[in-house]
């Protein structure tokens, strides 16, 4: 059986904890569940949704958020 990428993989638990993540968390369980998703997003954001970088101009640095 083929192993799924990192990218798909991060992509489907951020989908899966956006489920249960809270714009304003209350309980502790709450905040474990926001943090889980806010991590997750910025580790998607970081490695793959990065568009301030333009692949025509490699010379360029990545900008940082």
């Amino acid at each position: 059986m083929k192993r799924l990428s990192l990218e798909v993989r991060l992509r489907r638990a951020k989908d899966k904890a956006s489920k249960y993540a809270l714009r304003d968390p209350r309980t502790k369980q709450d905040i474990i569940n926001r943090r889980k998703w806010d991590r997750l997003n910025d580790i998607l954001w970081r490695r793959y949704d990065n568009k301030l970088h333009h692949p025509s101009q490699p010379d360029m640095p990545r900008m940082s958020r």
